[in-house]
């Protein structure tokens, strides 16, 4: 609701205790609070909230990184210091073969970048199969070693 630009968050936050006594509202309250209008899609938005809810490093929605050519990708979660990013992909816009082919050409790009980035479908986030949390956890792993590793080059030179 915050991306239409209807309101703003303090207007959310504060519009909050009108629902007093409505079911939800309690949720409502803690996620207010939360809430982001940089989100593109319900799907970030709830992968935000899984990997806030892990505890890892809070993460930065629509993370720009420059491309060769002066180009910018923006990823829909990361965090820029280890540089690890998650990518909802909903069916709908990543599905067919030119799409897929575009994500795995645009997040190749961004990983020659130095970052490593991790897809999350819906059945990742949802379902009996869900396993977003141990994808969020290895991705920044692999990120933090990753990184480490670019630090100890960078001193040796």
């Amino acid at each position: 609701m915050l991306r239409l630009g209807t309101f703003g968050k303090v207007e959310l936050v504060h519009g909050v205790p009108r629902f007093r006594g409505m079911r939800w509202v309690t949720v409502l309250r803690e996620l207010s609070n939360l809430a982001d209008g940089r989100a593109e899609s319900p799907g970030e938005s709830v992968l935000r909230l899984r990997w806030i809810d892990l505890g890892l490093p809070t993460p930065q929605p629509q993370v720009p990184v420059t491309l060769p050519g002066g180009r910018t990708a923006y990823l829909d979660l990361g965090t820029e210091r280890v540089r690890f990013a998650a990518e909802f992909h909903g069916w709908e816009w990543h599905s067919s073969t030119r799409q897929v082919q575009h994500d795995d050409d645009r997040l190749a790009l961004v990983e020659a970048e130095g970052w490593v980035v991790r897809p999350v479908w819906g059945a990742n986030l949802w379902g009996p199969d869900a396993d977003v949390d141990a994808i969020l956890h290895r991705g920044l792993i692999e990120a933090r070693q990753r990184f480490g590793a670019r630090v100890l080059h960078a001193r040796r030179h």
